[in-house]
């Protein structure tokens, strides 16, 4: 089991949409069996977040968590329809929410797991992690 930091990617703005602000990326790599990903402190309150799953999964399922308490607790975060959000490879769900912190945590899995998460924030103002 290992931490894995979160890199972040900056994504072109659609100036035809109105109220588009910025939207950024926050991408996770190499995920292995057991691994979390590093807290990301969120530093505005995003108006729509989507994450999505690729790579080989070898029976793992990312599990997207959130916090409220400065990572001190971690709790399973949910999609707009309610549901508990546990990716598989190819999958995408859009969240409910944003918490303050947010993180990705791999459970099962096997020797050939192997995935990359990311997560798409759309913002009126400015987003930096």
């Amino acid at each position: 089991m290992a931490t894995r930091t979160a890199s972040f990617v900056p994504y072109a703005v659609d100036a035809r949409r109105k109220g588009s602000g910025q939207t950024l990326g926050i991408v996770y790599s190499g995920l292995l069996q057991g691994d979390v990903g590093s807290a990301v402190v969120l530093n505005s309150d995003p108006l729509s977040m989507t994450v999505q799953a690729k790579g080989t999964a070898g029976g793992a399922t990312i599990a997207v968590q959130g916090s409220w308490d400065g990572g001190t607790t971690w709790t399973a975060l949910r999609d707009v329809w309610g549901a508990t959000i546990a990716l598989g490879t190819g999958s995408a769900a859009p969240l409910a929410l944003a918490p303050p912190s947010l993180r990705v945590s791999v459970t099962g899995g096997d020797g050939t797991t192997n995935m990359t998460v990311t997560f798409a924030l759309r913002s009126a103002d400015e987003v930096s992690p």
